[in-house]
C-alpha cells in the first residue's frame, strides 16, 4: 500500500515537472505565455486512458505509439492556429541586432 502511494507520487512529481519544465522552455526561448500544455496534456491522457482497453495485447507500448501520434496531432494545431494569430510585422520595428531601437 505504501509503495503504490510513493510511485503514484512520484509519477505525479514527474508528471507536474515535464509540463514546468515545457512552460519555463517555451516562456524562456520565445518569451510567449503558450497556456496550451494543460488542454494537450489532458488530451494525451484521456487517449491513452481510453484506447488501454482496444490495446490488451500491448499495453506498455501503447504509451510510445499514442505519444507519436499525439505529436503529430499537436504539430497540426501549431501549423493551423499559428498563422491565424501570428502575422509578422509589416516592417521592422528597429534595424539593430540586438532589438533596440538604433540611435536617430
Amino acid at each position: 500500500m505504501l509503495g503504490q502511494v510513493v510511485i503514484s507520487g512520484l509519477l505525479a512529481g514527474a508528471l507536474y515537472a515535464m509540463v514546468a519544465l515545457g512552460l519555463g522552455l517555451i516562456f524562456g526561448v520565445m518569451r510567449v505565455l503558450n497556456v496550451s500544455h494543460g488542454p494537450l496534456l489532458m488530451l494525451g491522457a484521456y487517449t491513452n486512458l481510453l484506447a488501454l482497453p482496444v490495446a490488451r495485447a500491448q499495453p506498455l507500448s501503447l504509451p510510445a505509439r499514442l505519444d507519436a501520434l499525439l505529436f503529430l496531432v499537436g504539430m497540426a494545431l501549431s501549423a493551423c492556429s499559428s498563422d491565424a494569430w501570428w502575422t509578422p510585422p509589416s516592417s521592422p520595428r528597429s534595424s539593430s541586432p540586438s532589438g533596440c531601437p538604433s540611435p536617430s
